[in-house]
């Protein structure tokens, strides 16, 4: 499930639920024209704005009980396991591999 503008995130906590439904992604990009008028993502530091529409998609994935999805670097890796990101996304092979170190996951996958 992709929330990436306003009136999905308004919606956010009752889409997360329905049936079916394995995972959300925040989608920073898209989200970024609705609520600053710019594309968001990258390595750059999000306005408090997007961090709270993260964090409001995050806790509505939690309490769905599904996945929620994120880009992750090799340097961010590690912490969005920790966090509970429980699929990566951004075709950064190293940080398939560290992500898959640090979680002990095995092939095939």
């Amino acid at each position: 499930m992709k929330i990436e503008d306003s009136y999905a995130l308004a919606n956010a906590e009752k889409t997360t639920r329905v049936p079916g439904v394995a995972f959300a992604e925040w989608g920073p990009g898209d989200m970024g024209f609705w609520l600053v008028g710019a594309p968001q993502g990258g390595s750059q530091p999000f306005p408090p704005v997007m961090l709270e529409a993260r964090a409001r998609v995050f806790k509505a994935a939690r309490d769905a009980r599904i996945f929620f999805l994120n880009s992750c670097n090799d340097r961010d890796v590690v912490d969005m396991i920790k966090e509970g990101v429980m699929i990566c996304t951004g075709g950064d092979t190293p940080a398939a591999e560290k992500g898959r170190q640090f979680s002990k996951r095995q092939g095939p996958w």
